[in-house]
């Protein structure tokens, strides 16, 4: 069975002190989801040696892409106009990928929504999704349950995830609970 660690967010402006959403929120809003930069890697490289797939979901929250009441929220959102793509702030912090990785540029939180996620997974015959990055309970939970609903065998990895927000174990536990999403640690993949 074909495997993938597909990496969300884990972007510039979303996770440097230097970005958009630090100098928006402060510093310690993103502080855990900087912390969890090791662990990411280690999934990435464990992932890499068993030739299995990594695949980044990177947004570009350009709030021209949006219509009506999404476009004004996204507009009053510390997360709206970040990341541009092309800008230092749509690049990976502190990650290494490597060559053969496959990133998706993705403008909503779910990461199947109009974009060639689905497509090339089933052009590669990936069917086993296991997920890190940010935030938990808004792009992770919404391209988790997007996997579910498309029939992929879905695992998020619990202490490779993090959120400005105290909601993380309440989506996690709505995942495992009600969507049938697997949750691990990054220990589980040792």
């Amino acid at each position: 069975m074909k495997k993938a660690l597909v990496v969300i967010d884990y972007q510039n402006d979303f996770l440097s002190n230097k970005g958009k959403v630090a100098k928006r929120l402060g510093s310690e809003l993103i502080a855990s989801g900087q912390k969890i930069s090791k662990k990411i890697q280690a999934l990435i490289d464990q992932f890499h040696s068993k030739n299995n797939y990594v695949i980044f979901l990177m947004s570009d929250y350009n709030t021209q892409n949006y219509k009506g009441a999404f476009k004004e929220h996204r507009k009053k959102s510390p997360y709206g106009d970040t990341a541009f793509f092309g800008e230092w702030g749509y690049n990976l912090y502190e990650l290494k990928a490597g060559d053969e990785d496959k990133f998706i540029v993705k403008k909503f939180f779910d990461g199947f929504y109009k974009t060639n996620f689905d497509q090339f997974l089933k052009k590669e015959g990936v069917i086993d999704l296991h997920f890190c990055g940010i935030n938990t309970d808004v792009c992770v939970f919404h391209t988790a349950i997007g996997a579910m609903n498309r029939g992929y065998s879905v695992t998020v990895i619990k202490n490779a995830t993090a959120t400005i927000t105290n909601h993380k174990n309440i989506f996690l536990n709505y995942l495992a609970k009600f969507a049938g999403v697997k949750i691990k640690n990054s220990k589980d993949y040792e």
